[in-house]
This record gives structure tokens, C-alpha cells and sequence, in this order.
């Protein structure tokens, strides 16, 4: 059984976390801190900053799983998972048991999806859908060493502002599938940014605006190992995207040891081979997996009928419940 991290479960902690599985390559690539920092920060600031951690130590047998909290919406991002599935021959039950009882944890606190980044392998997929998350899309995410050639800001580009909320709501629901959307949780009362599965909101955001329309979404992230831009793009100009792209590439600081990454879902088609004009290459490829923590299920209600009343006639009624998590069968 898998339990909140204590104090004394760091030990545990930094003898593990070199040998499980990290996720999210945005958040690893570009803002790398260890689990046992980011559980201590979690533990110290109870969970307003840092990430939340889950235990499973029975019998002598440890592992964990961790999850950074998305301040603002009602997604968890998974973050890491120790043992490997490679490490042991119990993992994957270790996994299975630690992942249930993260997504009980993650509906008890009102959260009602997990997203899990990983980098595409299909015993890690499997294990991830074996415990309910079912794939949203791909990405493949590009990298730079070398700084681009400066290239002047095209006409139309310029930060976002509060006034072009609605309009990227529009520009989010013309440039990325419906599935997507649902599985993101499209909604008034989540939408930060159409970049909705993100772990951590981006530091800068730009529109390209032409005729009065929002036509491409970007959004830049920065840290101390290097920088990573996502795009939303709408797919009739997505041919179109090279100067804006490159002005704000070309104004990120980029070397071999702060390289500047570009993600691109396989639903935008295209956008890569812009990047490859600019020197990128292939860096890796993720699959973006969800679970949900809400599940619709029958219970039956007292219905009352007019000329019937005091007479039981219970039925069952549809209902969404956060605490309807089984293991399947």
C-alpha cells in the first residue's frame, strides 16, 4: 500500500531516484531538480511549491511515485516513478499499486485528471494503461545547440495580453483535435492557456494576430539547463509559421549546454520540417497519456411521483462520482 512521503522516507527516496523512470521531458530538460529536493520543497511548503510524493515500502521492498500539482487547474503532472520497470520482476505490480493510489489521492484533493508525459516505450505504456491513463496524443521534441541567425520580428507577433483570452479559446478549438481538448479539460473554468497539459505555466507568450484573428499561440519556458518552446498553430497557416517561429527562437539564449527545445504533437503536422530549415533535430518522441479521476456511474435515488408520494421508486440515476476508483479487473 502506497502512503503520502514523511520526512523520514527521504533516505528511501535518494536511494532510489537513480533507478526509476523520469517523465515530462519540458520539466526535466528545462527545470531538472532531483526527487528528494523536489519532495523536500513539497514537505516544507505543504505542496504550495514542490511536488507531492507517494511511498510504497513493504516488506523491506521500496518504491515511489511523484506528481507536481498544476496551481491554478485540476490536473496532477507525473514527474517520476521508482523502481524501474527493468529493476525488479515485481515492478510493474509496484507501479500498479502506487498509481491507484495516487489517482484516489489526486480525486480526494480535487484534481480530476493525472497527465503522464513518457517517453515512448511500450512496457511503460502498457503498465500506464493497465492503471487506467489512455493516450491523448504524441510529440516529438526538437533541439538546438547553436543559436539561429537573428531574424527580425514579423508583422503581427507580439506578447499576449488579457484581452486575447477569448480569441485563443477560439484558436485552441480550430488547432487541436476535439479528443485532445476533452482529454485536456477545455473548460471556462480550467483554461489558463490553450497549452492546458503543461506542468508548469510558461514564462512569455506570444500571438501572431493577422486581420484581426489570433492565428499562432507560443509559449516559451526558461531555466537554467535550457529552453523549450510549444506552439499551437491553426492548420491552414501552419506553413506560414517560419518568420514568427524564428524571430522568437532567435532571441533565446542557446548553446550546447543550454539548448533550446521545440515540441511539436503529431496533430500539427508540419511544424517540424519549419524547425529542420532552422538546423533542428530530432531530440525524442513522448506519448502524452491522461488518466481521469471522475468516473460516471448508476445510483439509485428516491423518486417521488406526483399521487405516489411516499411510494419508493427508486431508479437509477447517472451520476459523476471522484471516488470511484477501482483497480480493473
Amino acid at each position: 500500500m502506497a502512503r503520502k512521503l514523511a520526512l523520514g522516507d527521504l533516505f528511501l527516496l535518494r536511494h532510489l531516484e537513480e533507478r526509476g523512470v523520469r517523465f515530462d521531458l519540458r520539466n526535466s530538460l528545462v527545470h531538472p531538480a532531483t526527487p528528494s529536493q523536489a519532495a523536500l520543497v513539497g514537505l516544507l511548503t505543504r505542496y504550495r511549491f514542490g511536488a507531492v510524493t507517494c511511498i510504497h515500502d513493504e516488506d523491506g521492498q521500496g518504491g515511489f511515485v511523484q506528481v507536481w500539482p498544476h496551481g491554478g487547474s485540476l490536473s496532477w503532472h507525473l514527474a517520476y516513478i521508482a523502481p524501474s520497470l527493468d529493476e525488479r520482476p515485481d515492478a510493474a505490480a509496484i507501479w500498479h499499486g502506487m498509481l491507484g493510489q495516487l489517482l484516489r489521492l489526486a480525486s480526494s484533493e480535487g484534481a480530476l485528471r493525472v497527465f503522464a508525459r513518457c517517453v515512448e516505450d511500450a512496457e511503460t505504456e502498457g503498465t500506464l494503461r493497465q492503471r487506467g491513463f489512455g493516450l491523448v496524443t504524441r510529440e516529438e521534441v526538437f533541439v538546438l545547440t547553436m543559436p539561429p541567425s537573428p531574424a527580425p520580428a514579423p508583422r503581427g507577433l507580439r506578447r499576449f495580453d488579457e484581452s486575447d483570452r477569448w480569441p485563443l479559446r477560439q484558436l485552441y478549438g480550430q488547432a487541436v483535435p476535439s479528443l485532445v481538448q476533452k482529454a485536456e479539460g477545455f473548460s471556462p473554468q480550467e483554461l489558463i492557456s490553450p497549452l492546458q497539459s503543461l506542468a508548469s505555466p510558461p514564462e512569455d507568450h506570444y500571438v501572431w494576430v493577422d486581420r484581426g484573428e489570433i492565428i499562432a499561440h507560443f509559449a516559451v519556458s526558461r531555466g537554467r539547463a535550457g529552453t523549450w518552446m510549444d506552439c499551437v498553430v491553426r492548420p491552414d497557416r501552419r506553413g506560414d509559421a517560419l518568420p514568427q517561429m524564428h524571430h522568437i527562437l532567435s532571441q533565446q539564449p542557446c548553446s550546447p549546454d543550454r539548448p533550446l527545445y521545440v515540441c511539436v504533437p503529431d496533430y500539427a503536422v508540419g511544424l517540424g520540417w519549419l524547425l529542420r530549415t532552422l538546423g533542428f533535430e530530432t531530440f525524442a518522441r513522448q506519448a502524452v497519456m491522461a488518466a481521469h479521476t471522475a468516473a460516471r456511474e448508476a445510483v439509485a435515488r428516491q423518486a417521488l411521483m406526483p399521487g405516489l408520494e411516499g411510494v419508493d421508486c427508486g431508479a437509477p440515476v447517472t451520476t459523476v462520482s471522484q471516488n470511484s476508483l477501482q483497480s480493473p479487473s
